[in-house]
């Protein structure tokens, strides 16, 4: 797959999402390219989900969509998903699906229920099943 200018990404300078405070409080770190996308909205998201299958920039995508993206982004997030987060690489990537999927459709207690400010996970370890349950 081609890689536009704004795209590419050397190496993978972005770390994972963590979590700072509470359940709600998450730093991102975003690299310059994602801050570039967030910052056009919505007309990113045709492109963003033209390079969601790219296997080494598939993070670098999902959470931009995760903040641009509409309706039609949850079912393609969905599918780039790992099966069950085994090794680190599959934990984050449904770590970072589950931020964006989170935050498109605003339904929080899919993943994670935040009661009392505590998180309880409640598909630890095949959050995809659950999202295509939802």
């Amino acid at each position: 797959m081609r890689y536009e200018p704004w795209l590419a990404i050397a190496g993978d300078r972005w770390s994972t999402p963590h979590n700072v405070r509470n359940p709600t409080d998450w730093q991102f770190d975003f690299t310059e390219p994602m801050l570039q996308l967030l910052q056009v909205g919505p007309a990113a998201q045709k492109i963003l989900l033209q390079y969601l299958g790219d296997q080494p920039i598939k993070n670098h995508v999902i959470i931009p969509l995760g903040g641009v993206g509409d309706e039609r982004a949850v079912a393609p997030i969905i599918h780039s998903m790992a099966e069950k987060g085994e090794n680190p690489d599959q934990k984050r990537l449904n770590l970072i699906a589950n931020l964006a999927l989170t935050n498109i459709t605003v339904v929080s207690d899919v993943i994670w229920h935040h009661g009392g400010g505590i998180t309880l996970a409640k598909c630890p370890d095949d959050s995809k099943s659950c999202w295509a349950a939802w």
